[in-house]
């Protein structure tokens, strides 16, 4: 509570006026609640909005450069897919009002993995992930029995991943399927077609680094300077 105290002429205390006396306290608490909850609801919105069309849609693998904001990507070509754009269609905004502020970024509702990938998007950092083109063979299974180019197996003095490779690119390049599958009867089978597997489609596991690419950071900078002109505008608007 706010008070002025020695009014009067000469030093003399006439006594203590409170502004109780003229406001209604609730009523003008509850007012710049109301412009503060318009406000940052309003900054909320503009620094979604802000971050969503920073993010510039492009082919899926095709990576922004570092200190830019991700891209946006659509999981297939043509097709609608319950993915597509799902790191920019995850960010939201929503108003605390215990707090009195507002929390804008990806939500959990649209998955772990999507906030996981938000963080390291913004402050850069390391994925690990299971590698989708690879398939562990295993005994009485189908898999990769050999193949078609006879290099592989002659290729004593190369490694087999650089045999497997050769032998996949030259049996690509004569238009045909350079590799020939069948049922796994013995472990040697098994073992040779997750040998072929993994020359064809890499590791099992895969590490990447991601470069910083800031998305909300960037977004709140452009919007927070706005803020108190958006609060003075939800008062006069009262």
């Amino acid at each position: 509570m706010a008070r002025v105290a020695n009014l009067g002429r000469g030093g003399a205390r006439l006594g203590t006026v409170s502004f109780d006396m003229f406001f209604d306290r609730q009523k003008l608490v509850g007012q710049a609640n109301k412009a503060v909850f318009k406000a940052l609801n309003r900054a909320g919105g503009a620094t979604r909005l802000t971050a969503k069309r920073s993010m510039r849609a492009r082919p899926l693998g095709k990576a922004a450069l570092p200190g830019m904001p991700p891209h946006r990507h659509k999981q297939q070509r043509g097709a609608k897919h319950r993915h597509d754009y799902g790191l920019q269609r995850s960010i939201l905004y929503g108003y605390d009002r215990a707090t009195q502020s507002v929390v804008i970024g990806p939500s959990a509702a649209f998955g772990a993995g999507i906030r996981r990938i938000a963080k390291t998007h913004e402050y850069g950092g390391f994925e690990t992930k299971k590698n989708p083109r690879r398939r562990l063979r295993k005994l009485g299974g189908g898999g990769e029995i050999r193949m078609k180019v006879s290099r592989h197996a002659r290729g004593k003095l190369r490694s087999s991943i650089s045999a497997i490779t050769d032998d996949y690119i030259e049996g690509i390049n004569a238009g045909i399927d350079p590799v020939v599958y069948g049922k796994l009867f013995t472990r040697e089978q098994v073992r040779r077609a997750n040998e072929i597997n993994e020359a064809l489609y890499g590791p099992s596991v895969l590490h990447s680094t991601y470069p910083p690419r800031p998305t909300m950071g960037p977004a709140l900078a452009q919007v927070a300077p706005l803020l108190p002109g958006m609060i003075r505008d939800a008062w006069n608007k009262q």
